[in-house]
């Protein structure tokens, strides 16, 4: 389990994750003043090369701007392209709620991000793992190494499976791309099992290519059947949709109360085994409900929750 000294945003909290380039200063601000539980600045696959220096200045400038108020990532380039100690170095900074790490791959690459930030982190007075990694496993060798990456380092609070449709692991795999059929299932549910099994409070599906509200639904409601925290965003207005696909629904909360309530009075009984609406109930069903009750209370507080 990460132990970073004061992470800013509850990273299981934050649901949806919405994308901005990181060379349209006009568009990053959009992106900031959005609904978005959190946003990613990006400065890898939405930038040209021949820009990477103008973009890393617009999302440095944005970062201190809004960062106080907002969580804000930036999405580094990944490390093999040797521009992510520019992209560290512009960017490492208080306001910052943590950093995508695209393509993730390998133990040396998450620990060579850890030492520069260390570094960083040291030259500005800031406390070490003050910047926190959410590494988006989008190879397939990233995917199947996952638990390895997710215990690379204590910087890292969450992972994020690369299921968008066209990205780079469907063009790595090839097939169809599905929510329901082949890879797409198959790497949810892996990177899913290894976050948690590391104990990351935070896993996040990738974005959906499709812009009709239908299938972003559909893909929101099945990374929310897998066990994810929260969903990646390419348009604004995907994120209420994100929203109400990761609030638990009436029928889920209905059953809670009264798991938890039932509970209550067969304990005082004596027992530990009950009958809740034709469901056996004991002690790990009492922990899901309180869950999915506290999952409730937060939405109905806020709808963002860093608001």
């Amino acid at each position: 389990m990460t132990d970073l000294p004061f992470p800013k945003w509850p990273a299981s909290s934050l649901r949806s994750f919405l994308f901005s380039p990181g060379i349209d200063a006009y568009k990053l601000a959009k992106a900031a003043a959005s609904d978005a539980d959190a946003v990613i600045f990006d400065l890898e696959d939405a930038v040209a090369d021949s820009r990477k220096a103008e973009a890393r200045a617009l999302v440095a400038q944005e970062t201190r701007r809004c960062g106080g108020d907002r969580a804000v990532y930036v999405r580094v380039n990944a490390v093999p392209t040797g521009l992510i100690a520019d992209d560290l170095a512009a960017i490492c900074m208080p306001e910052l709620a943590g950093i995508c790490v695209p393509k993730a791959e390998t133990v040396d690459e998450i620990r060579f991000i850890d030492n520069e930030l260390a570094r960083l982190e040291a030259a500005q007075g800031m406390a070490r793992n003050v910047v926190p990694l959410l590494l988006s496993l989008e190879t397939a060798r990233g995917a199947w190494l996952a638990y390895e990456l997710a215990l690379a380092c204590k910087r890292v609070i969450g992972l994020s499976a690369g299921t968008a449709e066209g990205g780079d692991l469907h063009a790595e795999m090839g097939g169809t791309w599905s929510d329901d059929i082949g890879t797409v299932p198959f790497v949810r549910n892996r990177v899913a099992l290894a976050a948690r099994a590391a104990g990351l409070p935070c896993i996040v599906d990738g974005a959906c290519t499709r812009l009709d509200d239908a299938t972003v639904t559909r893909s929101s409601e099945a990374a929310r059947a897998a066990g994810y925290t929260g969903k990646m965003a390419i348009h604004p207005k995907h994120i209420a949709l994100v929203h109400q696909a990761f609030a638990p629904t009436e029928e889920e909360v209905s059953h809670a109360e009264a798991v938890i309530k039932a509970f209550a009075i067969a304990e005082a009984e004596g027992k530990a085994a009950i009958n809740v609406g034709g469901r056996m109930i004991d002690y790990a069903m009492v922990v899901n409900a309180r869950r999915v009750l506290m999952e409730a209370e937060t939405r109905r507080l806020g709808d963002k929750p860093n608001g």
